[in-house]
């Protein structure tokens, strides 16, 4: 059986709130193992310091496992320097100088140093990245920065390689992201989103290097395949067979990957939508969740359906 780890952001364990004292009852009661702890920029916590992460660690139970999740595009963080999901990054560090690349940077370089200062998951690496984004599947300036980009900060055996959907597309997203309908372009290629895009960007990045699974991108990369053609995808982006979540899951299992992966439900559209759990696993996926050590959930968390909702989980998985 997996373990089961639940989630905070690096700012609910410094203010200790609702959300932190939620996830440690969990723990207490045997629901969870772990967190994934979602890392943004230092700027999103400037009373943590080097010197104070220590303390700071302490005020998880003993035994708590951490898993440490790079800021992604909704923090800013785009390797590709093309998608500003929530206008985070032209805020907190355009408006203030900083290039959006050592924004990237900046990020990557203190959640590794977070990660590091708590009990890690085993077997796991310092954390996962959103590889990053273009304009397009042959946007060659984007692609060359997510590569550059993504050496400059690790290597294979520190920063994972989430599985993001493929298409973004500015109108699809505006139902569940607000800020959408400010996106410059109408559509965005997440790098590393088909299993094809994600073997070239291993074989580009060298040996060591590994996808993670977020089984819910999964599902949602098969329904964009199957509706292509309505995204205006350029022809070939996706092959005919990945419209059965069935062959989409077997390409992505003979790429090299981490035992510890994301699940958040199965969504019905083209956009990743967390209010999908529980809901019936499509069998494959739930093949390959049986498969890993560590299964992070990126659900809601509320007192009064958590513990319920992770059971329902765990007696499904089982």
């Amino acid at each position: 059986m997996p373990q089961i780890f639940g989630g905070l952001w690096l700012e609910n364990l410094v203010r200790q709130d609702e959300q932190y004292d939620l996830q440690c009852e969990l723990f207490a009661s045997g629901f969870i193992r772990g967190i994934q702890l979602r890392v943004a920029h230092p700027g999103y916590t400037p009373s943590v310091t080097t010197e104070n992460l220590p303390q700071l660690a302490q005020k998880l139970p003993d035994g708590m496992k951490v898993f440490v999740h790079f800021g992604a595009e909704n923090v800013g963080v785009d390797w590709g320097e093309r998608l500003d999901e929530q206008g985070a990054y032209a805020e907190h560090g355009h408006a203030h100088g900083i290039s959006w690349r050592d924004w990237n940077r900046e990020t990557i370089l203190w959640g590794q140093t977070v990660a590091r200062v708590f009990d890690r998951a085993p077997g796991a690496p310092l954390g996962v990245a959103h590889p990053g984004y273009g304009l397009g599947p042959d946007d060659v300036i984007a692609r060359s920065r997510i590569v550059s980009g993504l050496l400059d900060v690790g290597t294979g055996s520190d920063v994972a390689l989430e599985t993001v959907p493929p298409v973004a597309d500015r109108t699809a997203s505006a139902a569940v992201i607000k800020k959408a309908t400010a996106w410059p372009d109408p559509q965005y290629w997440g790098f590393g989103g088909t299993p094809r895009d994600m073997k070239e960007l291993i074989t580009d990045l060298g040996p060591g290097w590994k996808c993670f699974y977020d089984w819910s991108h999964l599902i949602v990369m098969s329904n964009q395949a199957r509706f292509g053609a309505e995204l205006g995808v350029p022809r070939g982006c996706f092959d005919e067979k990945w419209r059965s979540i069935d062959n989409v899951v077997e390409e992505y299992l003979e790429l090299p990957h981490w035992p510890i992966c994301q699940y958040s439900g199965a969504p019905e559209g083209i956009v990743p939508v967390h209010d999908r759990f529980p809901s019936r696993i499509p069998e494959p996926v739930l093949a390959g969740l049986r498969e890993m050590e560590v299964i992070c959930l990126e659900i809601p968390w509320d007192r009064w359906t958590a513990s319920d909702r992770v059971r329902r989980f765990q007696d499904e998985v089982r």
